[in-house]
């Protein structure tokens, strides 16, 4: 890390604790609770999550957000997960929490999940996914597959990061 890159680091680090930048947004946006997302889940997909290892997690603490590696077979891939209040406040009950989800892996972007959590209101940074955000025809027709099996695996994991003991 050279020092100019440092220098600008530390600007930036300052300017968003001391000179935050207000945004006033039209439309307001609701993400999902974790049960709402994970109620109607399919049973194959949480055995499935049982041979997902979660391989390290990130908790950055100024937006809130976990990220997972998560690894299968010869894959690994990155899971997102925002947390966001629902009422407001800085509780860390995960019940009180709407979130935000994404994954790298095939399945969340071909398998309906990618298109479920654009309509659902909770996919991370929607202003990039990263396929077509279509439904699926082919292998998801029945529309059932609201997470992959990484995210449902971390999701578990999460709730011990954001419950409040």
């Amino acid at each position: 890390m050279n020092a100019e890159h440092l220098v600008h680091e530390v600007i930036a680090r300052y300017r968003l604790k001391y000179q935050p930048v207000r945004l006033s947004l039209a439309r307001i946006k609701n993400a999902k609770r974790v049960e709402e997302i994970i109620s109607g889940i399919d049973s194959k997909i949480k055995s499935r999550a049982s041979d997902v290892q979660l391989l390290s997690v990130d908790n950055n603490q100024v937006s809130n957000t976990l990220t997972y590696k998560a690894t299968t077979g010869n894959g690994e891939y990155t899971v997102k997960i925002r947390a966001v209040p629902a009422d407001g406040s800085e509780k860390k009950v995960w019940e009180a929490k709407d979130v935000y989800l994404s994954c790298s892996c095939r399945h969340w972007r071909y398998g309906g999940c990618e298109h479920h959590a654009k309509k659902g209101d909770y996919l991370y940074a929607e202003d990039h996914p990263r396929g077509t955000l279509g439904k699926p025809n082919i292998r998801d027709p029945e529309g059932n597959n609201y997470v992959c099996k990484h995210v449902y695996r971390a999701l578990q994991e999460a709730k011990k990061v954001y419950i409040d003991y």
